[in-house]
């Protein structure tokens, strides 16, 4: 993938679940990130990451497997297991010195909270921030169980863009240059 390209196309916004990981990479690579913040993303502490349910079909010489969310089927590829796999978000975020917004639910049984403070924790930012949304689950109870708290995630993400962009907009503007 050229991250160069996704760049161009936005220098901040929110990345869901392995969109997260993609603006991690992305945040690593491109001067011109200037604040990404991502929902249900992290570094999850397992050797296949948040898709070890997807390991055994793997394992077993398989070119692709059928996977049901419950709220959608989806088909991954071995060419995607193979670089999701080869990821290390952890070397990608050594650097990165900008603000960087890290949310999850504390229910979410696919990233663990934890994944997102570690993804954190891995940047070089002093502007690291972790928010965790009580009894949300992975996709922040828009499916149900529970309160939907999708429109707090949102106003949330949106109020620290703001402060964020609004506070360094200059120092990145210049640096990207």
């Amino acid at each position: 993938m050229d991250l160069r390209l996704v760049a161009q196309l936005e220098q901040q916004a929110h990345h869901f679940s392995q969109g997260g990981m993609i603006a991690t990479l992305l945040a690593g690579s491109e001067p011109r990130a200037a604040a990404p913040a991502t929902w249900s993303s992290g570094i999850v502490a397992s050797p296949y990451g948040a898709f070890g349910a997807l390991a055994p079909a793997f394992a077993h010489g398989a070119e692709h497997t059928l996977v049901d969310l419950g709220f959608g089927q989806f088909t991954f590829s071995r060419t995607w297991w193979d670089e999701v796999r080869a990821m290390d978000l952890a070397a990608a975020l050594a650097s990165y010195a900008r603000p960087l917004l890290a949310m999850a639910g504390t229910d979410d049984d696919l990233v663990a909270p934890a994944a997102s403070a570690a993804l954190a924790c891995a940047a070089a930012s002093q502007d690291a921030t972790v928010m965790e949304f009580a009894g949300a689950d992975h996709i922040f109870n828009v499916l149900g169980p529970g309160t939907d708290v999708s429109a707090a995630v949102i106003e949330t993400t949106v109020d620290w863009f703001a402060e964020r962009l609004l506070r360094t907009g200059a120092q990145i503007a210049e640096g990207a240059r």
